[in-house]
């Protein structure tokens, strides 16, 4: 357990990803918001009238040699892409995602917890519309790219797979067809059922081929990708 939280942690330190806090996202969704890209969240918050600072392993578990009963949760978002554009550009996703939150206890408003999610657009640094990331930005996006199984196999993350695609999305392949959603879904295999929650019902879930090695992972996310229009990396 402090293994796999120590690499997490690292990860959340050097600023590559980052979880912001639910209330964030409940704020966004009452507004009727878009979600923002990642160099645009804090801009959204003051918009909304909100705090929103990112988790930080530094002073929320300073102290702590894992976060087993810490008073936090971090969770991890998978999910399809609607378009190429934006990942949730009617507000389908989030609405979709916060109902699957609610089921848990820790995820409700006035919860002793406070929960901080991983959402790729929001937490991966993005290209702007119209431009590109800085070269300290794209860095940081690479790191973070590299390092998505940290994220969702973790022992320490609650994974919430949203896998529903309306029939007017722009892109509508199947959540499984998709490069990353696969990945993302091999990984989080192992973890406890209580870890990851799903809106689809395990008999409609197509059963997954789990790469013997990292290498394996990645061929097999490569092709994956290819048969899907939505390219191998989180734009």
């Amino acid at each position: 357990m402090v293994s796999e939280w120590n690499g997490l942690r690292s990860l959340i330190d050097s600023e590559a990803v980052a979880f912001w806090p639910l209330h964030f996202l409940r704020s966004l969704l009452k507004k009727g918001a878009k979600l923002p890209y990642r160099q645009k969240v804090a801009e959204a918050a003051e918009d909304l009238g909100v705090l929103c600072e990112p988790f930080s392993a530094r002073t929320l578990a300073a102290d702590l040699r894992h976060p087993v009963g810490a008073p936090f949760k971090l969770v991890a978002v998978s999910y399809p892409w609607l378009s190429q554009e934006h990942p949730n550009p009617e507000g389908f996703r989030l609405r979709s995602v916060l109902e699957q939150l609610e089921k848990h206890w820790w995820a409700q408003e006035g919860s002793s917890v406070t929960a901080f999610v991983f959402w790729d657009y929001l937490s991966l640094f993005q290209h702007p519309p119209g431009g590109r990331r800085t070269d300290a930005q794209d860095a940081l996006f690479k790191e973070g790219l590299c390092k998505m199984d940290l994220i969702y196999s973790s022992p320490h993350t609650h994974v919430i797979r949203s896998t529903a695609v309306p029939e007017s999305a722009a892109n509508s392949t199947k959540y499984i067809e998709r490069g990353w959603c696969w990945f993302e879904s091999a990984v989080t295999a192992f973890k406890p059922p209580a870890q990851v929650l799903s809106d689809d019902s395990d008999q409609e879930r197509p059963s997954l081929r789990i790469p013997a090695t990292r290498s394996d992972s990645v061929r097999l996310l490569t092709r994956k990708s290819s048969q899907t229009e939505k390219p191998m990396r989180k734009v």
